[in-house]
């Protein structure tokens, strides 16, 4: 664990990082620790899936690394939508990462760092219906900081996307909570 924080950084969903040395020293398969997280997360042990997580995302940097992709991604000088296009796969496990990890901070209370892994997924662009489960994830993060208006607002964006993607059951289920929480 990194001991020496710069100011914010215990707030972000990165605050349980591993140190450089510690993740460079991780040779382990990236899914089979990412699995192993899950499996944690899923048992309800969410300060060890938080850890294995860190430990799935420095492997798959590793992995990276070892294949050269990151010295591709490194030099890009091309244009932003075909970088995302280029590397699809590798932006959406990262932005699955980040949900996951915001998923395990809301669990053991750590809010701020779930909405920065939710905030983080979205900006990343996570794909449907993923991206309205984010925002009812966040949205709950927020309700139980007390911010309601960002509540309201997300669970309203979700319910908007459930619509979209016609899932009503799941529309009807954010609807629910935008009720709730205006009260």
């Amino acid at each position: 664990m990194n001991t020496k924080l710069e100011p914010g950084w215990e707030k972000t969903c990165y605050a349980d990082a591993l140190t450089r040395s510690e993740a460079s020293n991780i040779s382990e398969n990236s899914e089979k620790l990412e699995a192993t997280a899950d499996k944690l997360a899923a048992t309800g042990k969410h300060k060890d899936a938080i850890r294995k997580y860190h430990e799935s995302g420095a492997a798959a940097l590793n992995e990276a690394i070892a294949s050269g992709s990151t010295a591709e991604i490194e030099d890009y000088v091309g244009d932003v939508e075909d970088f995302r296009n280029e590397n699809r796969q590798l932006i959406q496990k990262s932005a699955e990462f980040d949900f996951k990890l915001g998923q395990s901070y809301a669990q053991i209370g750590k809010l701020e760092s779930a909405i920065d892994c939710f905030n983080r997924t979205l900006k990343i662009g996570i794909l449907p219906p993923n991206d309205a489960i984010t925002y009812l994830n966040r949205g709950d993060a927020y309700e139980r900081t007390g911010d309601k208006d960002r509540a309201r607002s997300d669970f309203q964006q979700a319910a908007n996307l459930f619509k979209k993607y016609k899932l009503s059951s799941y529309q009807k289920q954010a609807e629910k909570r935008l009720q709730t929480t205006k009260n």
